[in-house]
């Protein structure tokens, strides 16, 4: 007859979603008195709150600020061992994916632990200071009349699908 049994269950570091852990002896009894078989307990994992998981290997979207990128900054990445410090160069671009080797999910078959694979995203915030504000508008004020030299290039490729029929037809005459 069929009973309940709570037991105490060693989850290896770095088990995946799906995989099994086998209880040995703590199975169904042998019908022919022999002993008991194996239990096989499989895993779900639930999923984590800030890191993804691809395989051995985490993945952590880090907000930072348009300063940050754009001037850089030192800031504080939280990894499975704690806090740890990652250097932002100037001019990091949005999606830009820094790697912490041996940062990530250890093994559980004892490999190497995976690495964590860090992403910038640049937070846009929603509310301002009038201070903060001031200052966008002044750097916004900078931009439009100092034109980046990729900008302009762009503005001339364009300038073309905007030019008025009668003017193209003069222009080819």
């Amino acid at each position: 007859m069929p009973q309940t049994v709570n037991l105490d269950v060693a989850i290896p570091a770095g088990i995946e979603d799906g995989m099994r852990v086998r209880l040995t002896g703590q199975g169904q009894p042998s019908p022919n008195g022999g002993p008991s078989g194996d239990c096989y307990c499989f895993v779900t994992v639930r999923q984590h709150k800030i890191f993804e998981r691809d395989g051995t290997h985490l993945i952590l979207r880090l907000p930072v600020t348009y300063s940050q990128a754009t001037l850089g900054a030192t800031v504080e990445v939280p990894t499975l061992a704690g806090l740890e410090e990652l250097r932002i160069p100037p001019g990091t671009p949005s999606g830009k994916v820094f790697q912490l080797r041996s940062k990530g999910m250890p093994d559980p078959h004892g490999g190497r632990p995976g690495d964590l694979h860090v992403q910038m995203y640049i937070e846009v915030p929603t509310k301002l200071t009038e201070a903060q504000e001031a200052l966008l508008r002044q750097l916004a004020e900078v931009e439009n009349t100092h034109v980046a030299p990729h900008r302009q290039s762009f503005l001339e490729q364009i300038r073309g699908y905007f030019v008025p029929a009668e003017d193209a037809i003069e222009n080819e005459g």
